[in-house]
């Protein structure tokens, strides 16, 4: 099947330009991502999945399916804020609330852009599920709250995933934390997006339970 160029709103477009005009080796310096010339496309993985970007043709698709057609608005957005936008800045080794940075707690009060993870809570019935789902996906187990694991949505901006088990007189709740560095590479939109590509990845990996 043949690549078409999908349409795309004003900040796809620009975001494609921006791509267009970056030379191939910095970008790679800056994001981690690969050239893979025989492809004419950059590779990168995505909450575990890997994508190759083509700039000729405007299209983001899995490497190992690249005739399926374009990906969700989301990850094609995410995908083309942090290629656009990640500097060589390393990880600074401190988990932060993505609350707490610059706008975050206005932007996160939204009912649009809140961090509730129902949709997880109701999968999810159990600590143990929910780091199942984790590792399945390639999330790396971590010592935080009831279960947790961190999954490297981007090549520069990991994602701490963490499940509280509840009580009688608390419910469940799950809480994100991220690498202090990943203001740098993102806005806090692109942050939100970042976490809502791995919610849709760690709903995918729900399915029946090993014994």
């Amino acid at each position: 099947m043949s690549e078409s160029v999908p349409k795309q709103d004003p900040t796809e477009i620009t975001y494609w330009r921006m791509l267009l005009s970056q030379d191939p080796v910095s970008l790679c310096r800056r994001t981690l991502a690969t050239l893979d010339p025989s492809h004419g496309a950059y590779e990168m993985r995505v909450a575990g999945l890997p994508y190759y970007i083509r700039p000729s043709s405007r299209t983001i698709v899995p490497k190992a399916a690249v005739d399926l057609g374009n990906v969700d608005w989301n990850t094609r957005l995410l995908v083309l804020a942090y290629l656009t936008g990640a500097t060589e800045t390393p990880l600074a080794g401190k988990w932060v609330s993505p609350i707490k940075f610059s706008g975050g707690d206005l932007f996160f009060s939204s009912d649009v852009h809140n961090l509730n993870f129902k949709e997880l809570l109701l999968e999810f019935k159990s600590p143990e599920d929910f780091l199942r789902a984790g590792e399945k996906i390639g999330g790396a187990r971590h010592n935080t709250g009831d279960s947790s694991f961190t999954l490297q949505t981007l090549p520069r901006v990991p994602i701490l995933f963490v499940y509280w088990q509840g009580d009688e007189e608390l419910p469940s709740k799950i809480s994100v934390l991220v690498d202090e560095s990943a203001r740098s590479h993102l806005a806090i939109d692109g942050l939100w997006l970042a976490i809502r590509v791995s919610e849709k990845r760690l709903l995918q990996a729900a399915g029946p339970k090993d014994d």
